[in-house]
């Protein structure tokens, strides 16, 4: 049974036997008192005229004021106050629920008309103690509703109170150190949004959010040490297409030269044919010709041995920037990686981490752009290593031809000596060489072909390294710097 039904059953019976004014007010069984006094709560009851009738054990050891000392008097407020002043039993007998709001910080009365009141505050005992009491009055009615007195009882409620105290102002100081990683780390992002890879947070954060300034350095190290790999690859490519192309001008040269040779080749061809009567004086002119033309091709020969070399360097080359370009496309991965982990904790704090998961967003598409822009790199990487396959076959078989060319040249030769036994031999020479010029033509036409190709092929990787590098010329890798254009431009290739 509550306290207040307790008192209530013990108001019922005493209306059946109404006190007599000079009775004992409000007089309790024994039972009754003995079960109120022995409460772990402080209460205590008032008659109708205010008088203290019963003050138990807790009550008298919350106040330091003994119940021998209050009983039969309304001195019930030395017990909470160094000056007289209502208590809230006073005021559900008085009916002054008007009071309560002036009297007390926090107050409830919506039960003021069936005599329930309850109100909190902090005391400041007048024996030295500062206590904070959720406070209950309630009237004690008898068997017909008249009001026979009040019973209020009090909870010492300090301890909750400090410890709500404390956690309010540890959320504060939470959203205070929440508020400054948000700044701090915000403004870097926002500086690495602009292009500012040199961008880090240098000011430590709180301890408990320390680690992720640390992360973030290191996630913007990885960040500036990839792009300035790219930048570099970047410039690599651009000097291996200068190179390309010197190659290209060069064979386009030599195919020239070769031309200029097979025409002297036929002339020389024309002047055995028209001078066969002339023996001896053709024969010593034609095999110098031949011996010319020999040397010649000998010496083509060694130029593209040379050149199909080069082209194998470059290729080389352009493997080992397509492995760099992975390694900086695994990390692109990795930072999206972390981004996406950064984005997740942003949303389990809820609203307080939605700016950075939005900032986290950021830098994970930033990831996937420079994943994106690694995998075109390493397109065209494949395109140009491609390319100088096809090269190295086109001069391969240039080689080739020149070792044939070489070949029958000297079977030329051989064929002039004989002119002077041989009339015929020296017919069937002619037809030999004949077949020899046609096809070293026909080689010198596809040389130049190849030429062409390959230059248009340079160009195009010219194009592409000069839009990578307006792309990548956004980012700046040092804070005193500007941006990536301000590296040096490697070297053109020199010719050879």
């Amino acid at each position: 049974m509550a306290f207040s039904g307790v008192i209530r059953s013990i108001a019922a019976m005493r209306a059946q036997n109404p006190f007599k004014a000079t009775a004992r007010p409000l007089q309790l069984h024994d039972f009754a008192s003995d079960l109120i006094h022995d409460l772990a709560i402080a209460l205590f009851v008032l008659d109708r005229e205010n008088r203290v009738v019963t003050w138990n054990e807790a009550c008298a050891r919350l106040t330091g004021l003994e119940a021998a000392k209050v009983i039969g008097t309304k001195d019930h407020w030395k017990g909470f106050y160094l000056a007289a002043r209502p208590c809230l039993a006073d005021l559900a007998l008085e009916g002054g629920v008007a009071k309560i709001s002036e009297l007390y910080a926090k107050q409830a009365g919506e039960n003021a008309a069936d005599g329930r009141l309850h109100a909190e505050n902090w005391c400041d005992l007048p024996r030295g103690a500062r206590v904070y009491l959720a406070i209950d009055a309630i009237l004690l009615r008898d068997a017909s509703g008249a009001v026979i007195g009040v019973q209020e009882t009090l909870q010492d409620m300090t301890a909750i109170k400090q410890a709500e105290t404390t956690i309010a102002e540890e959320r504060t100081h939470a959203a205070e150190r929440l508020e400054t990683v948000r700044k701090t780390l915000g403004a870097s992002l926002a500086q690495l949004a602009s292009g500012n890879l040199a961008a880090r947070v240098a000011t430590p954060l709180p301890e408990d959010a320390d680690q992720l300034r640390r992360d973030f350095n290191s996630a913007a190290d990885a960040l500036q040490s990839a792009m300035s790999a790219v930048v570099k690859a970047a410039y690599g490519i651009r000097s291996g297409a200068d190179e390309i192309s010197a190659a290209v001008d060069e064979l386009s040269n030599r195919s020239q030269a070769q031309a200029t040779l097979l025409e002297q080749t036929a002339t020389a061809v024309d002047e055995i044919a028209g001078t066969v009567k002339k023996t001896a004086n053709a024969v010593d002119v034609a095999h110098k010709v031949v011996s010319g033309a020999k040397a010649d091709a000998e010496r083509s020969g060694a130029i593209v041995g040379e050149a199909i070399e080069a082209v194998r360097r470059i290729e080389k080359s352009s493997q080992e920037i397509a492995k760099i370009i992975g390694v900086i496309d695994e990390i692109a991965f990795q930072t999206s990686l972390l981004a996406l982990n950064a984005g997740v904790e942003a949303a389990r704090a809820g609203d307080a981490g939605r700016g950075f998961a939005v900032v986290a967003s950021e830098v994970r598409a930033l990831a996937q752009r420079s994943a994106e822009a690694a995998k075109e790199i390493k397109g065209l990487i494949s395109s140009s290593a491609s390319q100088v396959n096809l090269g190295v076959d086109l001069v391969g078989q240039t080689g080739d031809a020149l070792e044939r060319i070489v070949a029958q040249i000297s079977q030329i030769d051989a064929v002039v000596s004989k002119v002077a036994t041989s009339s015929q031999e020296q017919a069937s020479g002619l037809k030999m060489v004949d077949a020899a010029v046609a096809h070293m033509d026909e080689a010198t036409r596809r040389n130049g072909e190849m030429a062409l190709n390959t230059a248009e092929a340079a160009r195009a990787l010219a194009e592409e390294t000069e839009e990578l590098g307006r792309l990548t010329s956004r980012f700046r890798f040092d804070s005193d710097r500007g941006g990536a254009g301000d590296a040096p431009r490697p070297r053109a290739a020199q010719r050879r």
